[in-house]
């Protein structure tokens, strides 16, 4: 599992991602999600998801209040499914950013943010969406 940690300074948003997660790293999530007050309802969920280790999924939750969030892919069965699952997920916390924020949805704010966060993803992403680089599980 890769993961970095990024701080938006034009939203004062915190994002933890972990990419190529898998049931192993469930500690490790879980206890991200306790930092940014995950509920336990949700919580519940996440773990039961990662214990099933299911291949081409994903979450993220979002704080608004306290502008932190976590975002997980996990295994992929291709670079086709990965760059899938991290495109679904990366819409999720784009979405979480900008309703936050008062961003226009359907605007060039929003394009920005998703190519800046791609930008920023890519020394942990590109093994995964790169076939010479996929390791399959």
């Amino acid at each position: 599992m890769k993961y970095c940690r990024l701080y938006i300074p034009l939203y004062e948003w915190n994002v933890t991602a972990f990419f190529d997660a898998s049931a192993e790293d469930e500690a490790v999530i879980v206890d991200e999600l306790c930092m940014v007050r995950c509920p336990e309802k949700t919580m519940a969920r996440v773990v039961m998801n990662l214990r099933r280790d299911k291949i081409d999924t994903g979450f993220t939750y979002s704080n608004r209040l306290l502008r932190e969030s976590v975002m997980t892919v996990g295994h992929a069965s291709s670079p086709r499914e990965f760059l899938n699952s991290y495109v679904h997920e990366l819409r999720h916390l784009v979405d979480d950013i900008a309703s936050a924020s008062d961003l226009a949805t359907r605007g060039e704010g929003v394009g920005y943010l998703s190519g800046e966060l791609s930008w920023e993803f890519w020394n942990e992403i590109h093994d995964y969406v790169c076939c010479c680089g996929f390791r399959q599980k």
